[in-house]
């Protein structure tokens, strides 16, 4: 529950209170949000866009500003307006008609909206491991009888592990 309060230059002027009042309630959400229930119920507006539109009109309020606060009123009201869906046949739709949705798998309603998914990117660890197998194979010394014996054998195991892929 929203709590109010109205500041007025003389508490006992009523006319001034309610007036502010007035003015208050009427950009409140829950107050936006039900003129645009009002205005679909009447069939002046089939969207919360074209409701914000004619409100906005009338308010001198932004579009976006007059929307958002319908949007807002629904969430605070709890109850989900009804949009008049009209058939090519001018038909009520029926809950076996629904209206056509594109799954893209990004959460948008049109098809190619919303977010692009990020790009995986592996976390590997070759590139490490092969820099310390170098550093160890750099530590044999150039006098080690079998250096040339140990080298040949990670030659042929890199050829080998190149081959298997």
């Amino acid at each position: 529950m929203a709590k109010i309060v109205v500041e007025c230059s003389n508490p006992n002027d009523m006319d001034e209170v309610e007036a502010l009042v007035d003015q208050v309630a009427g950009k409140c959400n829950v107050t936006y949000f039900k003129q645009h229930q009002g205005m679909v119920e009447a069939g002046t507006s089939k969207s919360k866009s074209e409701s914000a539109r004619i409100i906005a009109e009338d308010t001198e309020e932004s579009h976006g500003a007059v929307r958002k606060r319908i949007e807002r009123g629904e969430k605070e009201s709890g109850q989900p307006v009804q949009q008049n869906s009209i058939t090519p046949d001018n038909q009520e739709s029926t809950e076996e008609d629904p209206p056509e949705k594109f799954d893209s798998g990004r959460g948008g309603q049109r098809e190619g909206a919303g977010r692009k998914p990020k790009p995986i990117h592996l976390v590997t660890e070759a590139m490490q491991f092969a820099i310390m197998a170098k550093t160890h194979l750099e530590s044999i010394r150039a006098n080690d009888p079998e250096r040339e014996k140990a080298l040949i054998y990670i030659k042929d195991w890199i050829n080998t592990q190149l081959r298997r892929d």
